[in-house]
């Protein structure tokens, strides 16, 4: 077929074998290209967060009585056996890689051995968790044994003027046997010993015991994979015992309950992380957690706004 002058609008070229190979390189390119450019971003926020960790203003703190964070290349141990000597560190665990040892080690010349789970239900690593950075995540599977961690339990006590718990996470469910038997809709607390408990009692609120034996609670909005960070205050050298909550900075009204289930809970001799054991049953945290603070005593309100914000910043968390 013959055209004169110019071709006509229909007429199309084909493109041959050699230009489709160009333009597949070229995707293809783009994609390794875009690819690298993530990884690239991640190792820079991993990196950022690291300096931004060692150089902020927890550890000059007084009175800091635990630091357990998941971006130092000295956090994390694994390994498979029940012997804690024979787990190693590692600077970068895989995506979805088991953790046997939650460690300190940004407050500390030397790591310390603070958390620790040597059987089959260690938390797993997410390279990509609360605000891009690393979080443990814990299953909460309570009908086959969930994820936790065990540490001393006295990290956690109530001492003489009173305590601040700072607390990083994302919570995945909210507990609702109708729905998901395996998780449990009561206690899915974060924290837990014989002399405290912190985190989710349901679906709705949080509590801390505070004194012991009383336990002091705020009503939450339910909302799943919300990042939060927690703030848990108590100060025994007011006369009324002032406690505060607050979730994101936002102080949230509290309430008292009755103290019956604390006489159930001496039998946990150490602190747990993600597990709540009341005597007659086991419940289980299910989602992420990135940071956990906790100090001995009230805290003055600049240093309650300084850890704040160094979280806020830290995990990209807009305070309320």
């Amino acid at each position: 077929m013959k055209f004169y002058g110019k071709k006509p609008i229909f007429y199309k070229k084909a493109f041959s074998l050699i230009e489709i190979s160009v333009v597949i390189v070229i995707i293809g390119i783009l994609i390794a290209g875009i690819s690298s450019g993530i990884d690239l971003y991640q190792d820079f926020r991993l990196t950022s967060a690291r300096n931004f960790t060692k150089n902020s203003v927890i550890s000059r703190i007084p009175d800091l009585k635990l630091w357990l964070e998941t971006t130092s290349e000295k956090t994390f141990k694994i390994g498979t056996t029940t012997n804690i000597s024979d787990y190693k560190n590692i600077a970068l665990p895989n995506d979805q890689q088991d953790i046997g040892v939650w460690q300190e080690d940004v407050a500390t010349k030397y790591p310390q051995e603070i958390a620790s789970q040597l059987n089959d239900f260690k938390p797993s690593y997410v390279k990509n968790g609360i605000g891009g950075l690393p979080s443990l995540y814990f299953d909460g599977k309570s009908n086959v044994g969930g994820d936790f961690m065990s540490f001393d339990g006295s990290l956690l006590s109530v001492w003489e003027d009173g305590f601040t718990v700072f607390l990083v996470e994302k919570r995945a469910s909210l507990g609702n046997p109708s729905v998901t038997p395996e998780y449990s809709i009561l206690y899915q607390y974060i924290l837990t010993s014989s002399a405290n408990l912190i985190g989710y009692v349901d679906s709705s609120w949080v509590r801390t015991v505070a004194p012991v034996g009383q336990y002091i609670k705020g009503n939450v909005n339910n909302k799943l994979n919300e990042n939060r960070i927690h703030c848990y205050y108590h100060n025994n050298k007011i006369s009324s015992s002032l406690s505060k909550i607050f979730i994101n900075k936002k102080a949230i009204s509290l309430s008292s309950s009755d103290s019956a289930l604390s006489r159930s809970i001496g039998s946990i001799a150490s602190g747990q992380i993600a597990r709540f054991s009341p005597g007659w049953t086991l419940n289980y945290y299910s989602g992420l957690i990135s940071e956990i603070i906790i100090f001995g005593r009230p805290l003055s309100d600049k240093e309650l706004q300084n850890i704040h914000l160094y979280l806020s910043n830290k995990y990209k968390i807009k305070l309320e």
